[in-house]
């Protein structure tokens, strides 16, 4: 299972901290506030009293390093503390440390048991990773229906993780019928949230018309803030801007920046198009050794561009 590195918001502990004691109260509104040295000191008060909500605090700082050393085996152990006496934000952690093999052996089975014990609490972040594998058929196997109850559930809790699951099924007619309308809708309002896939999808949407009137420059937007968090496809799309000059001055230099992120990110598309700028010596100095290399990493994933291209290299001598 592919889990990128843990991330867990520090305003959901309050969440769980209704009714709570003075020391767990304490405890959580330390470290909502950032203070993580007093968090530190007052949440080891609580959870030598067995508090469930201190345990998952220290679990987070230390799988996060928020004012301690990042230690993803200590992180495990406050985790499975708080997961055993029910914490449903904790079973959600302790999952994404069993998917990822942080701190504990590698084990996708743990992992979404972990995961259905916090969806079956009501989790919504739990709700809506499950619902991701249900959706990509990723351990679990695909199935539409089950994603489907997990991610509105999700979504309705304002999950953007969920809302942008939805927005692909929506978009992609996967288990429902297609519908861009609503794909836009749930893509507006994870993209609110900078959920960077979601700024993506519906850069695409405007950048193409679909269920909307087409708008270069607010698709130009939506690509520049997710391609700033990483997202490989965002760069491609917005190297493609740069490339062809679509709506901005042609820049082939920031062509070439952009998809080699993506391309660094094994994106496929990047890969061609940075290969053919390596060719042709445009953007970049010109160097046949790394547009080749490029050109069979994407044509291994299927790219028919990037293959024809190897081809006449090859007919060429190249």
């Amino acid at each position: 299972m592919n889990i990128n590195r843990i991330a867990w918001p520090a305003a959901a502990v309050l969440v769980l901290c209704a009714a709570a004691g003075t020391a767990q109260a304490d405890c959580a509104a330390e470290f909502d506030a950032g203070n993580y040295k007093k968090a530190l000191r007052t949440c080891t008060g609580a959870a030598k009293q067995g508090d469930a909500v201190a345990f998952n605090v220290l679990g987070q700082m230390y799988g996060n390093g928020l004012g301690v050393k990042t230690d993803y085996r200590k992180a495990a152990a406050f985790f499975t503390k708080s997961a055993d006496l029910g914490n449903s934000g904790a079973q959600y952690y302790l999952g994404r440390l069993y998917a990822a093999g942080q701190g504990v052996d590698q084990s996708d089975l743990i992992a979404v048991g972990l995961f259905r014990k916090a969806a079956a609490a009501g989790n919504a972040d739990a709700e809506a990773i499950l619902g991701g594998m249900y959706l990509s058929g990723d351990v679990v196997g695909h199935d539409s229906a089950k994603a489907m109850e997990l991610l509105r559930s999700a979504a309705e809790k304002g999950q953007p993780d969920a809302e942008n699951a939805l927005g692909v099924m929506y978009y992609t007619g996967d288990g429902v019928e297609r519908d861009y309308g609503r794909a836009v809708g749930y893509f507006r309002s994870a993209a609110f949230k900078e959920q960077s896939d979601a700024e993506c999808f519906l850069g695409t949407m405007y950048y193409f018309g679909e269920g909307v009137d087409r708008d270069p420059a607010l698709a130009l937007d939506l690509f520049r803030k997710s391609a700033q968090k990483g997202n490989p496809s965002a760069q491609y799309y917005l190297g493609l801007i740069y490339e062809t000059g679509s709506g901005i001055p042609r820049n082939l230099k920031l062509a070439a920046e952009e998809f080699g992120k993506s391309a660094s990110q094994n994106h496929a598309g990047s890969q061609y198009h940075l290969a053919v700028l390596y060719m042709k010596g445009e953007g970049v100095g010109r160097d046949m050794k790394k547009a080749r290399t490029l050109l069979e990493a994407s044509s291994g994933q299927g790219n028919l561009q990037a293959r024809q291209a190897l081809e006449k290299l090859n007919a060429l001598g190249r």
